[in-house]
């Protein structure tokens, strides 16, 4: 009769609940423990090391140190923002909160969280080569672009991922 049957709301309501649920606590997690953890710290180095690769990879000469990435004509620290953290957890909120089997669910987690640590390594190199070659744009990319570019991406992947969920058949 017009409109979206009962067990469809239904479906859509404990979405909506279960996802901002866990993007709360993810985020009082983040906030609260992560970022004052040694793990986090570690994650960061993580980050540097592999990032300085990809640069020396892409013929910049640079130098790992703990967090920071050195180059003979510009440096960038990792620190906290620059871990992609927040973007992936909110990509897993909306994923475990989507009703559709957990192997899927799982699959779909472990697939977008590389993805966007993919896309967060390239930013990093990006950022480094323009403080590098265009160093009046390097705030402006740092601040504005790119974090709404990685929000768009994990939106358009959450999207892309719950369509092709829907496509399936819920809870088939």
């Amino acid at each position: 009769m017009g409109g979206v049957e009962e067990p469809d709301r239904s479906r859509w309501r404990r979405f909506a609940v279960v996802f901002a649920l866990l993007s709360v606590a993810l985020e009082v997690f983040y906030f609260a423990i992560l970022l004052n953890s040694d793990a986090f710290v570690s994650y960061l180095g993580w980050l540097a090391r592999t990032s300085g690769w990809v640069l020396d990879v892409l013929g910049q000469d640079v130098v790992v140190t703990a967090t920071r990435i050195q180059g003979t004509r510009f440096a960038v620290e990792i620190s906290e923002g620059c871990d992609a953290v927040q973007i992936c957890s909110l990509l897993i909120a909306a994923m475990v909160a989507f009703p559709t089997p957990p192997l899927r669910r799982l699959w779909g987690v472990a697939r977008g969280v590389v993805w966007l640590q993919g896309a967060n390594f390239v930013r990093i190199a990006s950022l480094y080569w323009i403080g590098v070659h265009l160093p009046s744009v390097f705030e402006t990319m740092h601040q504005i672009v790119w974090p709404t570019v990685l929000i768009a991406l994990t939106i358009a992947t959450w999207v892309a991922w719950a369509l092709r969920e829907t496509r399936r058949g819920f809870g088939r």
